[in-house]
């Protein structure tokens, strides 16, 4: 399961991340304990060659955990500010709902009038660290 950090800043690295995440995957008497699997920061690049956002994303199992951990790092003050943390969804046409069912009242014309995506931007990665044997401890 993939964790999004949005829009973090310049001056923060994976080992921050890392300190950040670690303590929300400790389990309890009713939870599991998550394994951190991968941490990555990537950068959103414009035309111009410009990292214009960066974020986080976090690879974590079990999947089960993915709602607990979510939830602690949402509420977790780090970096002196408040991160916005979800879970990171891979949208593909194959598993859009609007194109597999659509609604009885569908008509072709029923669209945004304007795209709202930003066009001419890439994603790089920044900086990345594999962790495939770290547990919280």
């Amino acid at each position: 399961m993939h964790i999004i950090v949005k829009h973090l800043n310049t001056g923060i690295t994976v080992d921050d991340l890392h300190d950040f995440v670690s303590p929300t995957l400790k389990g309890g008497w009713f939870y599991k304990t998550a394994d951190l699997k991968a941490i990555k920061v990537v950068g959103i690049v414009d035309k111009q060659g410009m990292i214009v956002e960066r974020h986080g994303l976090i690879r974590i199992t079990p999947e089960s955990e993915k709602a607990r951990v979510v939830k602690a790092l949402n509420s977790s003050r780090k970096f002196l500010e408040k991160f916005a943390v979800a879970e990171y969804v891979i949208r593909h046409w194959s598993n859009d709902r609007r194109a597999a069912n659509p609604t009885p009242d569908y008509h072709p014309n029923n669209r945004r009038a304007n795209d709202r995506r930003r066009l001419g931007l890439r994603m790089i990665t920044v900086c990345d660290l594999l962790t495939t044997s770290i547990r919280a401890d």
